[in-house]
């Protein structure tokens, strides 16, 4: 195995594979490999967007974002913006489709299709996919990098870059290890936990309802505070909640727990109609229907087993009793619980489950444009591994792609420059 590289990358993932690349565009004579923990390069890209590879999103904006410094994505977007992005992928024969949400997929929907035109890339632009090598010491002696693997191996480069992720997914290879590496060279890490990933509840109401899904709208708050809302297909499980809603909330609802506060996920069965609409619209039903049974009552509006739940949280009485009895109290009770629904959360499940990893290595302590370190010269960062992580559909492979880019550019220009 040839030890000696002008640029390594750390790490196979996204944000390496085109940091790679662009180092090799901006300096097509030097040598440069990637070094992967892995059998293989690419494993977590096969998993985005569900096997088909969401690969970034027309809604790209710094609001998307979230960490210590947000603004701190804009340098890398105005270098590698979306249109560049889908440029570059077109080149290598990505053909790309809009879906909802302004959330950008391949027309082949593979991810693995997408992986394979990386890796030909890479093979033909003759730059190594070092595998089996998980980095676990690195130094600086003599303008030169040594970095060394858990076996043993070392290999030197004259400037590296680490894209090894965070610690979400660790069956992916991000299992957190690579913090210590930029820890080990004087850099700092903010207090990491999971993100877009599922939560748990207390409340006795979402294991009961388990598999079944609805349209809504879900809102987060903390010891009281309105923290964020998200709408659109929402899950009870038996461990609590989950659907695209609940992912986007994550973050911040664990972020929460974290700060000893007291978060809770409202649910608002029918966010299209008002508790005016829904208040009339039971009183009629009532009227109509005097002599049906609560169990069957609410079947018309929603689903059966969640009406049911309903009629038990919102102290109704017992399912047999009829709808006309319902008095003007209890159906403002029953619609109060429609609108808002609270489900207090105790965690979530796992770093297995979560798609990304809130916080990371501080971003204060690189330079935007670059990526490169402030502290350590030829010492460049991208991905997942920074504090930064984005809203589910295709934010963060953007971050990925635009920040990788940016220091695969920078290491190459600062090779050519000394």
């Amino acid at each position: 195995m040839k030890n000696t590289f002008d640029i390594l990358i750390i790490g196979g993932g996204a944000s390496g594979i085109i940091a790679a690349l662009s180092a090799k565009e901006s300096a097509p004579n030097a040598d440069i490999a990637i070094a992967e923990k892995l059998s293989r390069v690419g494993k977590k890209i096969l998993a985005t967007g569900n096997g088909r590879c969401n690969i970034s999103n027309y809604n790209i904006g710094v609001s998307k974002y979230h960490g210590e410094n947000t603004k701190f994505v804009m340098s890398a977007f105005s270098i590698l913006s979306l249109e560049k992005t889908l440029c570059f992928f077109s080149r290598l024969g990505i053909i790309t489709r809009e879906e909802s949400e302004g959330k950008i997929f391949p027309c082949s929907g593979q991810a693995s299709a997408v992986l394979d035109l990386l890796r030909l890339k890479l093979a033909s632009c003759n730059i190594p996919e070092i595998t089996d090598f998980e980095a676990v010491g690195i130094k600086n002696k003599n303008v030169e990098y040594s970095v060394l693997s858990k076996s043993g191996d070392v290999i030197t480069a004259k400037c590296v870059i680490i894209c090894a992720g965070g610690m979400a997914g660790p069956q992916f290879g991000t299992d957190g290890s690579a913090y210590k590496l930029f820890e080990k060279t004087g850099h700092t890490k903010t207090a990491v936990y999971p993100a877009l990933t599922r939560l748990k509840s207390t409340s006795p109401y979402a294991k009961s309802l388990q598999g079944i899904k609805f349209d809504g709208k879900a809102t987060l708050s903390a010891d009281g505070k309105t923290v964020r809302s998200e709408q659109g297909e929402i899950l009870f499980t038996d461990y609590g909640l989950s659907g695209p809603p609940i992912l986007q909330l994550s973050g911040e609802a664990i972020a929460a727990l974290n700060h000893n506060k007291k978060p809770i996920i409202s649910l608002d069965l029918m966010p299209d109609k008002s508790v005016e609409e829904i208040t009339n619209t039971i009183k009629a039903l009532a009227k109509i229907n005097s002599d049906m049974p609560l169990e069957f009552f609410f079947s018309g509006l929603m689903n059966k087993q969640i009406g049911k739940a309903l009629v038990k949280a919102a102290e109704l009485g017992k399912l047999t009793d009829r709808a006309g009895a319902l008095s003007d109290r209890k159906i403002s009770q029953v619609v109060a619980l429609i609108k808002s629904w609270g489900f207090e959360i105790s965690g979530h499940t796992g770093w297995r489950d979560a798609q990304v990893t809130a916080g990371g290595i501080k971003t204060s302590e690189f330079f935007p444009s670059s990526m490169e370190s402030r502290i350590c010269k030829n010492l460049f960062a991208a991905g997942e591994i920074l504090d930064i992580y984005g809203d589910c559909g295709g934010y963060n492979l953007q971050w990925a792609w635009s920040s990788g880019y940016v220091a695969g550019k920078s290491a190459a220009e600062r090779l050519k420059n000394e």
